[in-house]
């Protein structure tokens, strides 16, 4: 993993800001709800503590404070349109679940009941396996529907038909109420068939309703089994649930916007209601601060808010009966059933005696909470996301700027020591003050003590020849001044001995003092352009001669390949690979020397069969004294020769290779060589 990679990732260690500005967010918010909670609790009790002391407007009729007995009340919506009498609900405009529910075995009944301006409705929807309908000689499946009129007697109407379609109720007796009778023609249904039962939609003026309604339905398929709002085996009804509007209106004064003022009797049922909770500021899509609350919102999350549960239209939620009920105030924060918005809920009881006799609904949504938390959780992002990224920055300007010099100081020590070892540059940045900056001083120490060593080595055989060439002189000619005295056979033995020493001591230094001479002449040596195609053979031809016991194997390019060069030192360049050749190759063998030419340069090889080179020596071959023979031979060998063929070769501005032959064995040296640019 890279420095840089590694800094950018400490630098992501600061993202535990902004983590930790996102919990006290989530704090500040809890916090505020439970404030908010305590302030909506306060407005429902006042208002609780208002409609205590106006019972009339809860309960207009003093009925309908008695307990409830034997029968369900049927709560009572208002119609703004006038339906048509067609037998189904889509025109009444109510909510998804405006409708009321009975269960009964496998039967089941969904009511409303709405008030029109002339008329008031009520709308059956019957789930019945098996519609029975009457004939002339039996019953068939029939509704019972008894209400109170406006002299607040209980009127009895049994709906039966033939045939779906229009239908008119028959007057019935109360004690008898499943006998029939007179039709009433001012009261009109219309019975249609559904796909699992059927729906009844009745149509009632308004005059003919009081303040009491109930129905039951007899399933004649089942023998004669009921169900409704009213107990069968006394078919009274319950008081009609209505809203109130002198209740709403006395809501007025403790309303402000976004709050949504409910009351309801002690069976849920809401009987006033005034404002909304509202809808939250929509905001164009493209907006930019649109998008930072979303991701706020998604950030913050609801915390442990848990989604209301789904409430039938004309009832409060559950937990305002309990309130009602206990006599014990209430609030809590739910999500909305549909999306994410979470709303506060506050329940208050209104007590009247002593007892519990409603309660008190206030709901008003999170944005005023939202949009303080968004506004300080936006400047805590700006802020920390500020922070992060110039700490990112930072720490990535850094880590570039200590790779680029580590990089630098890695190229440098790459390209300060060439392949065969020579020191060819420095190192720079030693004048850092900083880590780095010692380890630069520290390379650069160790390549000036490299550079001075290999200057020493490459100057010993000169150092050498010049040191031993004079007391050898005086060794060798002492031992010719004793060849010419009268000595033993054992001590001119010995004298001979000593003399052939000398002399291979002398052909040392002479090869010593070769090297020398070489890098000396090579400094004055004369430039010209020089066709190594034909110089090739030429040369070839010659070593033929002065190798006799080798075939010399010439092979070259029949194409102009035109160097700039010194022929007299590339001639020394080639007698040295070629004399190393002859050395290792058996007599008899072949040695060749060949010329190929590339695009911008010509390379010279010279081949031999014979034993490989030792892979320790792969990358030495071409330094000065180093030598690996097998046998020894009268001729001395310092491993000069080499080190002259890479001194001419660089030079020249050229490269020399050695390396193992693949097949059979053998050794080719290689001098690479620039071409000459041709003349404009």
């Amino acid at each position: 993993m890279s420095l840089r990679l590694q800094l950018l990732l400490v630098s992501l260690l600061t993202l535990v800001l902004p983590w930790a500005g996102c919990q006290y967010v989530r704090e500040m918010e809890d916090a505020l709800r439970r404030s908010h909670t305590g302030a909506l609790l306060g407005n429902a009790q006042a208002v609780a503590r208002q409609l205590a002391n106006r019972q009339d407007l809860i309960y207009p009729d003093p009925r309908l404070a008695e307990p409830i007995t034997g029968a369900v009340s049927v709560y009572q919506f208002s119609l703004h349109t006038s339906p048509t009498l067609d037998g189904f609900v889509e025109d009444w405009v109510l909510d998804p679940d405006g409708l009321s529910r009975l269960y009964g075995g496998i039967r089941a009944v969904h009511y409303a009941l709405g008030m029109g301006q002339r008329f008031a409705w009520l709308f059956l929807q019957v789930t019945d396996s098996q519609v029975v309908y009457a004939t002339s000689d039996s019953e068939g499946d029939s509704v019972l529907l008894i209400m109170e009129d406006s002299n607040q007697e209980l009127q009895a109407y049994r709906f039966s038909t033939l045939a779906p379609g229009q239908v008119f109720p028959q007057r019935s007796p109360l004690h008898r109420p499943w006998q029939g009778g007179d039709r009433e023609t001012r009261i009109q249904g219309e019975w249609q068939p559904t796909g699992d039962g059927f729906n009844l939609e009745i149509r009632i003026p308004r005059e003919m309703l009081g303040a009491r309604l109930g129905f039951l339905l007899k399933d004649q398929g089942a023998d004669g089994a009921s169900i409704g709002t009213m107990d069968p085996t006394r078919p009274e009804p319950a008081m009609i649930v209505r809203p109130s509007a002198e209740l709403a209106a006395a809501l007025a004064p403790y309303h402000r916007p976004g709050l949504l003022l409910r009351v309801g009797d002690r069976q849920g049922w809401e009987l006033a209601r005034y404002g909304e909770i509202g809808t939250p500021p929509q905001r164009d899509i493209a907006d930019a601060s649109a998008w930072l609350d979303r991701l706020y919102q998604v950030i913050l999350g609801t915390g442990d808010l848990q989604r209301a549960a789904t409430v039938r239209a004309g009832r409060l939620p559950p937990e305002a009966s309990k309130s009602a009920l206990s006599g014990q105030a209430a609030g809590t924060w739910n999500l909305l059933p549909e999306g994410d918005r979470a709303v506060a809920t506050v329940f208050a009881p209104i007590e009247i005696a002593g007892q519990a006799m409603g309660s008190v609904v206030v709901e008003q949504g999170s944005e005023a909470i939202l949009t303080l938390t968004n506004n300080a959780l936006r400047r805590l992002m700006n802020l920390t996301l500020i922070a992060v990224c110039v700490a990112a920055l930072g720490l990535l300007g850094l880590a570039s700027l200590l790779a680029f010099r580590i990089r630098r100081l890695k190229n440098a020590a790459e390209s300060a020591v060439s392949a065969d070892g020579r020191i060819l540059g420095g190192i720079p940045g030693t004048d850092a003050g900083d880590e780095i900056g010692d380890l630069s001083r520290s390379f650069a120490a160790m390549l000036e003590r490299l550079r001075g060593y290999h200057q020493y080595m490459e100057t010993l055989a000169s150092k050498l020849s010049h040191e031993l060439r004079t007391p050898l002189a005086v060794v060798h000619s002492s031992l010719e001044n004793l060849e010419h005295e009268e000595l033993s056979d054992e001590s001119r033995e010995y004298t001979r001995r000593a003399l052939d020493g000398s002399n291979r001591l002398k052909r040392i230094l002479n090869a010593m003092s070769e090297a020398s001479r070489v890098e000396a002449s090579i400094k004055g040596a004369a430039i010209e352009s020089l066709d190594l195609s034909a110089w090739i053979k030429d040369i070839g031809e010659a070593y033929q001669s002065a190798y006799p016991h080798h075939e010399i194997r010439v092979a070259a390019v029949n194409r102009p390949c035109v160097v700039q060069a010194s022929p007299d030192l590339l001639a020394q360049l080639m007698d040295k690979l070629v004399d190393n050749a002859a050395d290792f190759a058996a007599d008899g063998s072949w040695i060749r020397i060949a010329l190929s030419r590339a695009e911008k340069s010509c390379c010279i090889t010279v081949s031999n069969p014979g034993p490989p080179l030792p892979e320790e020596l792969q990358g030495q071959l071409f330094d000065s004294m180093v030598s690996r023979r097998e046998k020894k031979g009268a001729k001395p060998h310092l491993g000069l020769g080499l080190y002259i063929v890479r001194l001419i070769t660089q030079f020249h501005g050229g490269e020399a290779n050695a390396e193992n032959l693949p097949r059979d064995g053998g050794v080719i040296f290689s001098i690479t060589l620039p071409l000459a640019k041709p003349l404009d």
